[in-house]
């Protein structure tokens, strides 16, 4: 089964700072998150492995917009991809 996974973070970020971004997911069937797969819109892509709850990210350039998006991975394999984030 697909978990439901949320992103959550601030609106707007400082240049050279880093940004959080909050991560949640509910698994179906009491499953296991095995690890997250974040894009964070600038041409990085940060594999973090676990169910972890914070990841964060420096980007160089602000005030540009940068859409974050992510999927999560559970031990049985590749899960729905979230609704990016702005």
């Amino acid at each position: 089964m697909t978990p439901t996974l949320t992103l959550s973070g601030p609106a707007s970020g400082s240049p050279l700072s880093p940004y959080t971004l909050s991560l949640s997911a509910a698994v179906p069937g009491g499953g296991v998150l095995s690890s997250w797969t974040i894009n964070w819109g600038d041409g990085t892509v940060q594999i973090v492995s676990g169910n972890a709850s914070t990841v964060a990210h420096t980007y160089a350039l602000v005030p540009y917009t940068y859409t974050i998006s992510a999927a999560a991975s559970t031990v049985d394999g590749p899960s729905g991809l979230e609704t990016p984030w702005r």
